[in-house]
């Protein structure tokens, strides 16, 4: 495997991409891996519990779990790691299928490495978007796991808005771009600054919120602006 973060699709050649598909229903997931394997444009396989998954040399791995309505995800989690084991730089992990009832989610999933969770029965075209977001680098989470989430982490108001104070009229700005979804690519374009710029600002931003990434400063975002 490769070591540093993952190639963003949008900077990337894609043959450096493969998705995995696995869990038990060996029809779906196959019919899964066919229809995503057309739409993104990469190697998509299925493989079944509990069939090892071994690195490949040189190539990135997008690991798409099919949780089949456990209602554990502790259970769901241990099963993952039958493939891969966090942190590993070069496989990102989802979890599909998962069940609406499973009340640690939004406490464990980013600890353990997840970087998407997508419910049973989920349009499929929100599940391609969210893979692809996946794939560029980014997080997926609904909005209803983030609410959740963020009723779990509330810190002291007046810690909130003294962070809130010390964030600049542009850092805002940009800090509510990424609470929507855009990209540094978009904020780039929207603001008429170089990419570079964008990432400074996102460095500093997440320096004075207290936060380490870009799914944690949205929670922030959505409790204070």
């Amino acid at each position: 495997m490769f070591s540093g973060p993952a190639p963003n699709l949008d900077d990337h050649d894609s043959g450096q991409w493969e998705v995995l598909v696995i869990g038990d229903r060996i029809f779906q997931n196959s019919l899964m891996a066919t229809v995503l394997s057309r739409e993104l444009a990469l190697p998509c396989h299925c493989l079944a519990k509990p069939e090892s998954c071994p690195p490949r040399e040189e190539l990135w791995r997008l690991v798409l779990f099919d949780s089949n309505g456990s209602d554990s995800f502790s259970d769901v989690i241990s099963s993952c790691r039958l493939f891969f084991e966090p942190p590993d730089p070069g496989c990102l992990v989802a979890i599909f299928n998962a069940a609406r009832n499973l009340g640690d989610i939004p406490r464990k999933a980013l600890p353990a490495g997840v970087k998407g969770i997508f419910f049973a029965n989920e349009d499929f075209d929100l599940f391609l978007k969210g893979i692809t977001r996946i794939l560029k680098g980014d997080h997926w989470f609904s909005r209803e796991l983030l609410n959740r989430w963020i009723q779990e982490t509330r810190r002291p108001a007046a810690a909130e808005q003294k962070d809130f104070a010390a964030l600049t009229p542009r850092e805002k700005e940009i800090l509510k771009m990424v609470a929507t979804g855009a990209s540094n690519d978009n904020i780039s374009q929207a603001l008429y600054i170089s990419y570079h710029t964008v990432k400074t600002h996102l460095h500093h931003i997440y320096r004075k919120i207290n936060v380490s990434d870009r799914l944690q400063a949205s929670f922030w975002a959505a409790r204070n602006l």
